[in-house]
């Protein structure tokens, strides 16, 4: 993955922290919203494409990698979605929202 210059750090972590403030942890971690089909909610991510996208996020925003000031409230935010989206209960909390 090719680094990110100061403008597209800033853009992303700004993308992550209004997800975050939604309490949308599907668009967090960068994952496209499930799909209804035939009045279900079809849930295509498995644990292992969750952990899959917090690991390409977490590139991205990591304050190590990530210059921006609120890269560390960034990183944050993913390592909640990612705990919340393994937890049964709680991804079918945010499937509902």
């Amino acid at each position: 993955m090719p680094a990110l210059g100061p403008a597209e750090q800033e853009l992303v972590v700004q993308r992550v922290l209004e997800a975050k403030r939604k309490h949308d942890y599907i668009k967090v971690l960068g994952l496209t919203r499930p799909k209804l089909q035939d009045g279900e909610v079809v849930w295509d991510y498995g644990d292992t494409e969750i952990a899959r996208h917090f690991r390409l996020m977490s590139l991205q925003v990591h304050p190590d990698k990530n210059q921006s000031e609120k890269a560390p409230l960034a990183f944050r935010a993913l390592t909640e979605a990612q705990e919340a989206l393994h937890d049964t209960a709680k991804r079918r909390e945010c499937l509902f929202k």
